[in-house]
């Protein structure tokens, strides 16, 4: 993040045909009209940001810009999200103050059931998809920190250095993409295996990945690799909340003359 970048993430859903524009554009107009709360710009107050309402939807646009770019006025309506379609792939992609990953799936999920409905194949309003036609919930436009959130007792937040990945950064807005397939079903095998979620696994996998790293640079390593896994507070603290509420939590993979173990790892990452 820098003034030249912000916190824009991406979530996609590969449908079984080619994209049709206008059907995926008439899914987000009823789906906006059933999640007020993204229809938003930001705006700098006196003190700080805050949200103003919007009329009408974004348009739908196919992929042709760098992914996760900063939505902005001109391409965007001032809107805080896009959704752009790529052959079969439909993405969603949000700033960061509209909402977290599961307010952000179930939109997304939402979306994708109103294209289906309007190309005759309607799906229930089950699994996080919501009911377009529903009128919304106050309770989704909780603040939920508000709510649950209690003085802190004790303690300080404050952590030491940790290993920091060496490389070239691209120049904004550039983007680098990495992407892979796997089993999910073998994957989440694996994870109960080892007593650990999908995430804690993955997250482990990544800090031995960092840890080599390090190895081959510096022998023993000399800093601690550290990574922050997103916790949903839903999990924890019940509310039908579609804003932000999640927090993070840091894995640290202790320091060793040896190479952890993945049971280590796995263990430092739950």
């Amino acid at each position: 993040m820098g003034p030249d970048w912000g916190a824009v993430y991406r979530l996609s859903c590969y449908i079984d045909e080619e994209v049709d524009p206008a059907l995926l554009d008439a899914a987000l107009a009823r789906t906006l009209r059933r999640f007020p709360l993204f229809a938003v710009s930001l705006r700098r107050g006196l003190f700080w940001f805050y949200h103003e309402a919007l009329e009408g939807h974004p348009a739908v646009r196919p992929e042709s810009s760098v992914p996760c770019a900063m939505p902005g006025a001109d391409d965007n309506e001032e809107f805080l999200f896009r959704v752009v379609y790529y052959r079969n792939r439909i993405s969603l992609e949000l700033f960061h103050s509209l909402t977290d990953g599961t307010g952000a799936l179930c939109f997304l999920k939402t979306l994708v059931a109103c294209y289906f409905a309007g190309r005759g194949e309607p799906i229930a309003a089950v699994e996080g998809v919501l009911d377009p036609d529903e009128t919304p919930c106050a309770e989704e436009a909780e603040d939920a920190f508000g709510r649950f959130a209690r003085e802190a007792e004790g303690g300080s937040f404050a952590e030491g250095r940790a290993y920091l990945l060496p490389g070239p950064s691209l120049p904004a807005p550039a983007l680098g993409i990495v992407s892979g397939a796997m089993d999910a079903r073998r994957l989440s095998s694996l994870a109960k295996e080892r007593g650990a979620t999908v995430t804690g696994l993955l997250a482990a996998i990544l800090m031995l990945s960092y840890d080599e790293v390090q190895r081959e640079e510096d022998g023993v390593p000399q800093l601690p690799v550290k990574i922050q896994i997103p916790v949903n507070m839903r999990k924890f603290h019940p509310t039908r909340s579609l804003r932000n509420f999640s927090l993070f939590a840091n894995a640290s993979l202790p320091l060793a003359e040896e190479p952890p173990s993945l049971e280590a790892a796995v263990a430092a990452a739950t």
